[in-house]
């Protein structure tokens, strides 16, 4: 099984606890893999990651920042302007 086959399965049961899953040392990186490889997935991330008031903590900590910075690499259009804007 490829990892984007994995991962596409496993997106609908991550549906919100992205922002939890964003800030562990290992489920990061799942969240990164995720906002990578499964397009129809990433805007669904994203906006669960800016709906939450903590999302300036987010920016701070030490894995989630990497999950906001992969989610700033991945998007584009009117979602990535809404995470940069988030960011300033």
């Amino acid at each position: 099984m490829q990892i984007p086959s994995a991962i596409a399965k496993l997106t609908p049961q991550f549906k919100g606890n992205y922002v939890l899953l964003s800030t562990q040392k290992f489920s990061s990186h799942v969240v990164e893999k995720c906002l990578e490889f499964i397009v129809e997935a990433r805007a669904r991330i994203v906006q669960e990651l800016l709906s939450v008031p903590q999302f300036e903590r987010l920016l701070q900590d030490p894995y989630g920042n990497y999950v906001v910075q992969r989610a700033l690499e991945f998007t584009k259009g009117s979602l990535h302007a809404s995470l940069v804007e988030a960011v300033r």
